[in-house]
């Protein structure tokens, strides 16, 4: 054992001596040791040693750990006979590093579409929201009229921009969009301030719409009719941009964020500047186009819907003299229908993708009886409703909402006030937060009335 002990102390010494010198280990130097580890390890022998050790079994140790001690002595004369190969390592690095670039680049678009997933996954998707004439933290308009009370959004599109982590929507009462029931443009940024920009009359009438993400990481309106495409100022119901276009094809450029589209067959990219062309790229159709683009790794990066230049109304509940007038209240989701409501979420994975409108929930009211309150010819009314609606993000995962709807009811002339049914317009998935409207109709008194609206963005609890 004692030989074995002055070796192992020899051997450290000499490691210890070459790192106080300030003096790197050699290639071959560190190789060696590396190999001399690695057979340690994989040495049935040496193995034997160490347990034998352990036990105390001192004789078998020292027979085992000379068997170890040639295994390394073979080890080294086999890496000496190939030394040449260190003149591989140079190059084999430069591989390495390429691979792991590779590698990293991969790993960052996976997270861009894992992320979201586990974050709800973790998190849960359940929010509770209480809305209601009184009841909200960003008011985007408050009426009190009976214009445009029982309108619903006609237009609605929204994007969840899960690059810079901002919320959009866009929103209209199509030909009701009035003074009383405006468009907005609303935005959250990533650190949820909300900021919105509002219009008494339609921005356009007619073509297609959606949002697009942009160069200074903003994502900007879009509008598309009669051959021309639209980019709005951020932060304002105005156009920044706009030029004739041979399609509405629009492609993202990751790398430097710009926008590409084709105009009298030339490629043009849109940024800052607006559009710039690039004249030495041309195409001959917009399948050439498509399959530039395709090749070059961009992302689509529009999804527009048909404008809607027609109006929506709510439906509503009111007492009948001994029941109410309705067996249920339709709450409503997004635009007027699927086809004016576009929900989308943009991805550096991806692009852009849209997700299906969900079916609505309705309130169930039944033909309920009546009872005046204290023998009193007024009847009571209903004042809150319950209940629940979802959204789907671009990842499939469900948002699942609980609401809790409140009204101005009183026992004033019930005949005559009423509930409009919810409209739920919008949801981000990022921010958690809903955009919602409602409407009605209630006496103050017994010989006037009040009729509201209200449309707000409420985070969720």
């Amino acid at each position: 054992m004692s030989t074995i002990s002055n070796a192992a102390q020899i051997m450290v010494d000499k490691l210890v001596a070459d790192l106080n010198s300030e003096t790197p280990l050699s290639a071959e130097d560190q190789l060696l040791v590396a190999k001399a580890l690695d057979t340690m390890k994989n040495s049935t022998t040496f193995e034997t040693a160490l347990i034998a050790v352990v036990e105390e079994h001192f004789n078998t140790a020292d027979a085992a750990l000379t068997a170890a001690k040639n295994d390394i002595n073979a080890a080294k004369a086999s890496i000496e006979t190939q030394s040449t190969n260190l003149n591989l390592i140079p190059g084999l690095q430069t591989s390495i590093d390429t691979s792991l670039s590779g590698m990293n680049s991969s790993l960052d678009s996976s997270l861009a579409t894992i992320a979201p997933t586990v974050r709800d996954t973790i998190g849960g998707s359940f929010n509770k929201f209480q809305i209601g004439y009184n009841a909200y933290e960003h008011q985007l308009h408050r009426n009190h009229d009976s214009n445009g009370y029982s309108k619903r959004a006609a237009n609605v599109t929204c994007l969840d921009n899960y690059v810079t982590g901002e919320f959009y929507a866009y929103l209209d009462f199509g030909s009701q969009t009035t003074t009383y029931r405006r468009a907005h443009i609303v935005r959250v940024t990533k650190d949820q301030s909300v900021q919105v920009a509002s219009k008494t009359s339609q921005l356009f009438t007619g073509g297609t719409f959606g949002f697009c993400p942009f160069a200074d990481d903003t994502s900007r309106l879009c509008h598309y009719q009669s051959g021309t495409l639209n980019i709005q100022h951020v932060g304002a119901f105005s156009w920044e941009f706009s030029k004739a276009v041979d399609y509405q094809e629009i492609y993202y450029d990751k790398a430097t964020k710009d926008l590409y589209v084709v105009s009298g067959g030339f490629l043009n990219k849109i940024n800052t500047d607006g559009f710039v062309v690039v004249a030495d790229t041309t195409f001959v159709d917009q399948a050439a186009f498509t399959a530039w683009a395709q090749a070059a790794g961009y992302l689509r990066a529009d999804s527009f819907k048909t404008y809607l230049h027609s109006h929506s109304s709510t439906s509503s509940i009111s007492n009948s003299s001994s029941y109410f007038s309705a067996a249920y209240l339709t709450s409503y989701i997004g635009g007027e229908s699927a086809s004016y409501t576009n929900f989308t979420g943009f991805d550096a994975t991806s692009g852009i993708k849209a997700v299906t409108r969900l079916a609505p929930q309705h309130f169930l009211i039944g033909e309920t009886a009546i009872t005046p309150k204290s023998g009193t010819t007024t009847y009571p009314m209903l004042s809150t409703l319950r209940g629940q609606t979802s959204f789907v993000d671009i990842y499939g995962n469900y948002a699942r909402l609980a609401v809790e709807y409140h009204a101005n009811a009183n026992l004033y002339n019930p005949s005559s006030q009423n509930m409009q049914s919810p409209v739920f317009i919008a949801y981000s998935h990022i921010h958690k937060c809903l955009i919602w409207s409602i409407g009605g109709y209630d006496h103050y008194q017994t010989t006037s009335g009040n009729y509201h609206s209200n449309t707000s963005l409420s985070f969720g609890r």
